[in-house]
């Protein structure tokens, strides 16, 4: 069932699964030897919009299973696992096996230089994944962001990541939140120890650290951390959310991309089970 849920919202997510089809469709772009998992789900996803036409009330995901838990042997056997967890590998998983960079160039270390601008910084890091990875869940799903560490002495060190959802951890002891709250917390400013040595003042002072988002994905990815790491406890606290989310103020508009980050809630993955 945990398979089904993230099954059931990526069949029907139309900017992803008209892409993927009109990719696989192309003559020997997938197979079992090269592309597996993008084979078997391309076949899952085949067969579930055949019911339409066939009036089946279920589908047989055997051989996908089988594959991906070959694979992945942590999703072998019947037990339950995490919905979004199994999403997000299945989707890492379609990105590698379809990267359309066949011959990796040897990958540059980009420099911190102050000589270069926030905005140039940020694209030298975009240009430079993109040498490396281009697929269709690069282009819809990942976002960019940069994280800023600031110096008591005004100096900023930039650090720019690539992830394909952003993880948002629920706090202890509240029973009701909204997304805006969790998104609130994952965007604040913090100050922390910074251990290097700053350029400029030549000391090591606290830098005040803060997170935004420089290149917002087309399709985003919001996943609820409910599993404590360490007592492996479920946090049960309800999570409400608008239909209409509105992300601009974690945007950091210096860097100049001009995607509106306004999002239509599209699904929920909502997986509950013990067997």
């Amino acid at each position: 069932c945990f398979i089904n849920s993230c099954l059931q919202v990526l069949i029907h997510c139309n900017p992803f699964i008209n892409q993927f089809f009109t990719k696989c469709r192309q003559p020997g772009l997938i197979n079992q030897k090269d592309t597996p998992i993008s084979l078997e789900f391309f076949l899952v996803c085949k067969s579930m919009v055949n019911t339409i036409n066939t009036g089946d009330k279920y589908i047989d995901i055997t051989n996908f299973k089988q594959n991906f838990g070959a694979k992945h042997p942590q999703f072998e056997g019947y037990l339950q696992n995490d919905s979004q967890e199994f999403c997000r590998i299945l989707l890492e998983d379609i990105s590698t096996e379809l990267n359309e960079v066949k011959t990796k160039p040897v990958y540059r270390t980009l420099t911190n230089t102050n000589r270069k601008s926030k905005k140039v910084r940020d694209l030298e890091f975009h240009q430079n994944f993109s040498e490396r990875e281009k697929s269709i869940i690069t282009e819809l799903f990942y976002a960019q962001i940069i994280t800023t560490y600031t110096c008591e002495c005004k100096l900023a060190i930039y650090s720019f990541q690539k992830i394909l959802d952003f993880p948002l951890l629920l706090p202890d002891n509240v029973t009701n939140i909204s997304i805006n709250d969790l998104l609130n917390s994952y965007f604040q400013t913090e100050t922390i120890d910074f251990q290097n040595q700053c350029e400029k003042c030549k000391k090591v002072l606290k830098h005040k650290k803060e997170i935004k988002i420089s290149r917002p994905p087309e399709i985003l990815i919001l996943s609820l951390q409910r599993i404590d790491q360490v007592t492996r406890t479920k946090n049960e606290c309800f999570v409400s959310f608008p239909q209409v989310l509105d992300m601009s103020e974690f945007i950091d508009n210096e860097c100049g991309f001009n995607r509106e980050p306004i999002y239509n809630l599209f699904a929920v993955i909502n997986h509950a089970g013990n067997n």
